[in-house]
């Protein structure tokens, strides 16, 4: 298995390393190396003393809000017509320079 671990550098030749869930640990170490190994020890250490990683399929749940996908139709006058405003107002927005 494979993890992301981010190493940052706290100091004259010392350094963190840091994982993220399911592994939220952090170790140091003399160079990013040692802090890696150490980092990689405390993970060992937790899985020699009795946790498990596994992964689990989670079947997919359609949302509610699914019946609403889709209801507008596009040639509606009333969408073109919002459609419409929204572009006129994002013109707007670029060309004012006073514009957050």
């Amino acid at each position: 298995m494979e993890i992301q671990v981010l190493i940052d550098p706290i100091g004259d030749n010392h350094y963190q390393a840091w994982s993220g869930p399911p592994f939220p640990f952090v170790a140091e170490g003399d160079s990013p190396y040692e802090a890696i190994n150490n980092l990689r020890k405390l993970i060992e250490d937790r899985l020699k003393a009795g946790a498990t990683v596994c992964r689990i399929e989670v079947p997919a749940h359609e949302s509610s809000l699914i019946q609403w996908a889709g209801m507008w139709k596009p040639d509606d006058p009333l969408i073109a017509e919002w459609k419409h405003a929204v572009e006129d107002y994002r013109r707007q927005m670029d060309e004012d320079p006073n514009a957050l």
